[in-house]
This record gives structure tokens, C-alpha cells and sequence, in this order.
């Protein structure tokens, strides 16, 4: 199921041209969610930065503007394909 959310959302992130500010409100339909929140936020961002390895910048402010705890899953991958690695969702 883990790997069907995240294909999907980088499908719908794709649909939107990676538009941060169109696809966060499909991470926030169920804001009692934490689990589902904090894998949509980093799915978002690691089908941004797969698709288009430029948008680090971006995808670190975007990283920044979301509730405080969901950033540190939403940095590692940043900072995963900052240093060289391939954008990967990291399980808990």
C-alpha cells in the first residue's frame, strides 16, 4: 500500500506540474491523518525533485512552510538528493 500512495501522489504532483502550492491541500484532507500527512508532504517532494532536480531551492522552502512536524521527513529528501542521491521515500 506504501508504495501505491507514493506512486500515486507523484502521479497527481505530476498532473499539477509540480506546483507545490497546488498538490500541499491534497496532503491536508485528513488533517487527523499524521501518518498519511507526513508521507504526503515527502512523496510530493520526492517526485518534484525526481522529475526535475532544480527544484531544490523550492522544495526546501516548501519543506520549510509546512507544519513544524512534518519537516524533518520533508528535509531528508532534500537533503538525500542534495548529496547525490536519487529522491527515495523513506519509511518509517
Amino acid at each position: 500500500a506504501f508504495q501505491c500512495k507514493s506512486h500515486s501522489i507523484g502521479i497527481m504532483a505530476a498532473t499539477f506540474d509540480f506546483d507545490y502550492h497546488r498538490t500541499r491541500s491534497m496532503c491536508e484532507v485528513n488533517k487527523k491523518d499524521f501518518a498519511f500527512i507526513n508521507h504526503c508532504y515527502s512523496a510530493l517532494v520526492a517526485s518534484t525533485l525526481s522529475t526535475i532536480p532544480r527544484a531544490i531551492e523550492e522544495s526546501r522552502k516548501f519543506c520549510g512552510s509546512i507544519d513544524i512536524e512534518y519537516q524533518q521527513d520533508c528535509m531528508f529528501q532534500v537533503n538525500y538528493f542534495e548529496s547525490g542521491g536519487s529522491a527515495t521515500w523513506k519509511p518509517d
